[in-house]
């Protein structure tokens, strides 16, 4: 038993030894999105993977000298934000691109260093209940793109509700937003979720299992996990469950003296006496005793 434990240990490190967190042909592209009364912005995080590095490289710099100038960056960012777009209540918001911040070439090609943009888009009056959609399109060929909501800094507004599409390519943000146009948000009782909510969570946890069935490391990771669960580790030593028993804490019940009580009931005497023989049985005297 041991010697299979220790045998799939070193298979499973043998195996997971080269993987990484992510998946190495992927261009991981997280969005998140900060609504305020004026304005929202938009941070966004580029990961690329080892083997689609060249592919993202290639497009950023332009002239091939295996380094990227203020110049490069600031034109693959701007060509970032023409994939995107901020639709509130079905008008098109433009999105200014506020902060550009490059990882070093070497950390991209460890699979460490992210691209960080961040874009703001101002926001016009409305209604008190609001739709905001957030799409982003770069890249989609490798891209896997992940989108969520910041908490509202302003405490008037309130999420009311995420929907996102497959792959979160799209996602849209129902909000409320108390005071605007003199109007406040009727809140929702809490405990309950609407349909949209539950159709974005089921959307989530199938993009997650599919994430995980598609990464060789990802599976191993579980099944590293999972290996010990039928295991308990008992003084010491890996064993399993069925030759575990409970500690002795020394500890018993108190012994109780039960005994049967006195009812009283005598049995009756017949008078009946066996008849007499006659027969006595002999015996000597010694010093006056007599002895059967």
């Amino acid at each position: 038993m041991k010697r299979c434990i220790a045998a799939a240990c070193l298979l499973l490190i043998a195996l997971t030894s080269p993987a990484s967190a992510h998946q190495l042909d992927e261009y991981v592209q997280a969005s998140k999105l900060s609504v305020g009364k004026d304005q929202v912005r938009v941070e966004l995080r580029l990961t690329p993977g080892v083997k689609v590095l060249p592919s993202v490289l290639a497009g950023i710099d332009a002239n091939g000298d295996g380094r990227l100038s203020s110049v490069e960056q600031r034109a693959y960012a701007e060509r970032v934000q023409r994939d995107l777009s901020l639709v509130l209540d079905g008008k098109r918001l433009p999105l200014r691109l506020v902060a550009v911040r490059f990882p070093d070439v070497g950390d991209m090609k460890e699979g460490l260093g992210e691209i960080q943009l961040e874009l703001v888009a101002d926001v016009p009056a409305g209604s008190a209940a609001r739709t905001l959609t957030f799409e982003n399109h770069h890249r989609s060929d490798v891209a896997v793109y992940l989108a969520n909501a910041l908490v509202p800094p302003d405490a008037d507004i309130r999420i009311a509700a995420q929907r996102r599409s497959y792959d979160q390519a799209s996602f849209t943000l129902d909000y409320t937003q108390s005071g605007a146009l003199g109007l406040s948000a009727a809140p929702r009782q809490s405990g309950t979720a609407t349909a949209s909510e539950v159709k974005g969570y089921v959307g989530m946890v199938r993009l997650g299992m599919r994430h995980i069935a598609e990464g060789t490391d990802h599976l191993l990771f579980l099944l590293v996990l999972l290996l010990p669960a039928p295991l308990v580790a008992f003084a010491g030593r890996w064993t399993s469950d069925a030759g575990v028993r409970p500690q002795d804490s020394g500890v018993r019940p108190r012994d109780f003296l039960v005994r049967p009580t006195d009812s009283g009931v005598r049995p009756l005497d017949s008078g009946v006496r066996p008849p007499d023989s006659g027969v006595r049985p002999r015996g000597k005297k010694i010093l006056g005793i007599v002895t059967a």
